[in-house]
């Protein structure tokens, strides 16, 4: 979305400038038109289901935690700075802040600018900075105007809710910046004379005087959360990449005042040293302060073997299935499953969820907040979890410790303490998450009972094929019952008993739900995501 508004600049402004508007204008309109054909169906079924989701109760306030304040554009050009100014430690804080490094390109390109005297007027140079400033400040989020404003009044705006995302077309800009100032170099003649040599000497000292400005208001951030020494070194690193660039620019000086022949020389040193500078400086390696090295995000980021960390992982992988499922309390894997090995578990974090499922069962982030449990008197022992298939507990094990007094801690225990009570046991440890077994029986596939309201019994069911966009299952029921399956209902599911198209219902608002027949059938359940291709049919 935000890319399609580089590209109407880039659009409106090669329309007006080339000398074929109308063969460019049909062009346009032909790409416009075949795109529109290929993402219709895409942003269709995402209206959909934004339409279905809790999207609508974020409001602007909630993007606070996406905004990079401005101080974070540092970390443009000082490699290893990871700090994250909405926490309370040192550390990666968002993979936008962590990849906005571009090495020392913005003043390169200030300073190759100014000795070849652009014309900062020019309508691509002026719709470049005009862009580059727009993304800058939508990326600030709530820390300014432009976010809150195309939020609350711009179609299509109030669908996001990370404006730091846009930092990554500050990136693309500042590649796109070496395109058109090179343009504009290469119709100019460079002459080295005594102006150029002053405002060259001005853009140095203007960046030697905001280096100690920069670095007082970075130490300011980094002092209460222990990152002083990442800071230092991150610092003193970036002062010694400035002086050798500006000491590179003071070679080239000389040498063009001499001749224009070193001019290519010129530009592949610079180049050269560009590539080095991103490369080397800014990709290898990280930096973290001696309490957030202890962290369990830390090992992958300082390239440590976390192979005893995946014995969980590997268990779960084993044991979990769709009926037999895993809830995580506490840790990085509360975010939701692993990557490395794939088990099931309920809906971890994520910021839109189904509303069906985040008000009856929730979907919380138990990083970061405590689980709120159903609204009933039983609350752990709920028969919607039953329905779910919820089998395994896993607790991150620090948060058990009666040192750790937060909320997440303290109900984590309780949690653990009323499966304790219940007949649950702990199953598998591997010093970093405690895997217990919850008291009670999978109902992942069960039959209403019409006689008693609410009360499940197991179905005569078994599961055939299980994935992301279908479900079969076979059953053989001795009357006519309404079959439940502990997944999800959402729009697009729909459900054919027997090859033929039958109504797919809710059960409890969450789940799905079809009647059976007497007897042997085959139910599939299949989801069709594009509102305008589904059709009442199934398969022979």
């Amino acid at each position: 979305f935000l890319g399609a508004l580089l590209l109407v600049v880039v659009a409106i402004y090669s329309y007006r400038w080339t000398p074929f508007p109308k063969q460019l204008l049909l062009s346009q309109v032909i790409a416009l038109s075949l795109a529109s054909l290929i993402v219709l169906p895409l942003y269709a079924s995402m209206l959909e289901t934004i339409g279905a989701s809790s999207r609508a109760g974020i409001s602007v306030g909630m993007s606070t935690w996406s905004s990079l304040p401005l101080l974070v554009y540092a970390s443009t050009f000082m490699p290893s700075l990871y700090g994250n100014l909405h926490s309370t430690v040192w550390s990666p804080n968002d993979i936008t802040e962590n990849y906005l490094y571009i090495g020392l390109l913005p003043p390169i390109l200030l300073l190759v600018a100014v000795i070849a005297g652009v014309r900062w007027w020019r309508p691509a140079i002026v719709a470049w900075i005009a862009m580059l400033c727009f993304f800058v400040a939508y990326s600030v989020g709530v820390e300014s105007p432009v976010y809150r404003f195309c939020y609350n009044h711009l179609p299509g705006f109030q669908l996001f809710r990370r404006p730091s995302d846009a930092a990554y077309l500050v990136n693309l800009l500042f590649a796109l910046g070496l395109l058109i100032l090179g343009k504009s170099i290469a119709d100019r003649c460079i002459l080295i004379e005594r102006k150029t040599v002053w405002r060259s000497m001005m853009v140095f000292v203007i960046v030697l005087l905001s280096l100690p400005v920069l670095g007082i208001n970075l130490g300011a951030a980094a002092t209460p959360r222990g990152g002083m020494g990442i800071l230092f070194d991150s610092y003193e690193g970036l002062v010694g990449r400035v002086l050798i660039l500006f000491g590179l620019f003071g070679v080239f000086f000389r040498l063009l005042k001499r001749t224009h022949r070193f001019v290519w020389m010129v530009i592949a040193s610079l180049g050269i040293f560009l590539t080095l500078d991103i490369s080397i400086a800014g990709r290898f390696g990280g930096k973290f302060t001696g309490t957030y090295s202890a962290h369990e995000i830390a090992p992958g980021y300082l390239a440590r073997d976390k192979t005893d960390e995946r014995l969980v992982d590997a268990w779960l992988a084993e044991h979990s299935a769709p009926w037999s499922r895993v809830e995580v309390v506490g840790g990085v894997k509360a975010l939701g499953h692993s990557s490395v090995e794939k088990w099931f578990g309920t809906q971890g974090y994520n910021p839109l969820h189904l509303e069906n499922y985040r008000s009856t069962i929730g979907a919380f982030n138990t990083m970061a907040e405590p689980r709120r449990f159903a609204a009933a008197p039983d609350e752990v022992f709920d028969a919607r979890y039953d329905l779910l298939g919820l089998e395994y507990v896993a607790f991150y094990a620090p948060i058990l410790s009666e040192k750790v007094d937060n909320g997440i801690a303290k109900q984590a225990r309780a949690y653990r303490d009323a499966l304790a009570l219940e007949g649950g046991s702990m199953l598998k440890t591997d010093g970093h998450y405690e895997v217990w077994k919850r008291p009670g029986k999978s109902l992942w596939l069960a039959t209403a009972d019409p006689k008693k309201p609410g009360k499940l019994n197991p179905a005569p069911c078994k599961l055939i094929h299980f994935g992301n966009v279908q479900v079969d299952i076979a059953c053989r029921m001795e009357k006519a019952s309404q079959l439940i399956i502990g997944e999800v209902y959402a729009p697009g599911w729909t459900a054919c008993v027997n090859g033929a198209a039958v109504e797919l219902m809710r059960y409890s608002e969450v789940f799905r739900s079809v009647k059976a027949p007497a007897g042997p059938s085959r139910i599939r359940m299949s989801y069709r995501p594009v509102p305008f291709l589904r059709w009442k049919s199934c398969p022979a």
